[in-house]
């Protein structure tokens, strides 16, 4: 598996983990630290979430975000959505 995915992959695991609840990025990036080989460079991460939320290379909306300013903060926060979960059990 090449790096990317990857990294995608420990996205869709550690927002799944979650639940219904949104992780703000910072928290995801070093969760998916915690669970790759190499650390993640953030412009790694951002081009993940960019193709996990469908504004990249992929058609799947896998993610979504709450925009910065929701919970008070300048922070975006992320979610596994129901294709996400789909994704993630044909992995």
């Amino acid at each position: 598996m090449n790096r990317h995915k990857a990294i995608c992959l420990a996205i869709l695991e550690v927002l799944e983990n979650c639940g219904e609840n949104a992780l703000p990025q910072s928290t995801l990036h070093d969760h998916i630290n915690d669970r790759i080989a190499q650390k993640a460079r953030t412009m790694e991460l951002q081009a993940a979430l960019d193709d996990l939320s469908g504004q990249g290379d992929s058609v799947m909306d896998a993610i979504d975000k709450l925009p910065p300013g929701n919970f008070g903060d300048d922070e975006a926060r992320w979610f596994i959505t129901k294709q996400g979960r789909v994704l993630l059990r044909q992995k």
